[in-house]
């Protein structure tokens, strides 16, 4: 998988990109999402989960999966 340029930090590719979408006035619930979201993503073996699931579906579960654990 050879992922998307993005310009990161690291100068690696890119391999998964989130996109939040809400009403404008709800930063907070905003917030606390990205909030989640980066809770996940500290997991190293969630991100490789992610990574090698084969469909969409897989993805979601393997989200909502984890999301669960907190």
């Amino acid at each position: 998988m050879s992922g998307l340029a993005f310009d990161s930090i690291d100068g690696k590719p890119t391999h998964i990109v989130f996109m939040l979408v809400a009403p404008l006035n709800s930063a907070g619930v905003h917030l606390k999402a990205l909030a989640r979201l980066s809770r996940l993503f500290r997991d190293a073996s969630f991100r490789q989960r992610l990574l090698d699931a084969p469909d969409s579906a897989t993805m979601f579960q393997t989200i909502a999966e984890e999301d669960a654990k907190y």
